[in-house]
């Protein structure tokens, strides 16, 4: 269970951190074509963030992270529902 544990979360650090880089990417890219990419590269590095802590703090494993995990899909979500409302009304 031991190295599954870490193994899961180093996919979660992986998946965390690429979607960090695109969402940056993204918002470096669009911010002539859209308003409110700010909080799309705020989600970028709250992603990346994260992947740094995961992987910096990997013997702790996935339960005691759970807090952590949550959070961040919390602070992620918000930032990227603020996002959509501001590029809806774009629209």
């Amino acid at each position: 269970p031991g190295i599954t544990a870490i193994g899961l979360l180093i996919a979660i650090a992986a998946w965390a951190l690429a979607v960090g880089v695109l969402q940056l990417v993204a918002a470096i890219r669009l911010r002539d074509e859209i308003e409110g990419e700010l909080l799309l590269g705020l989600s970028g590095v709250l992603s990346i963030l994260f992947a740094l802590y995961l992987v910096a703090r990997p013997g702790e494993g996935a339960l005691a992270l759970a807090w952590g995990i949550g959070l961040y899909g919390l602070l992620q979500g918000i930032a990227l529902v603020a996002f959509a409302i501001k590029a809806r009304r774009l629209a």
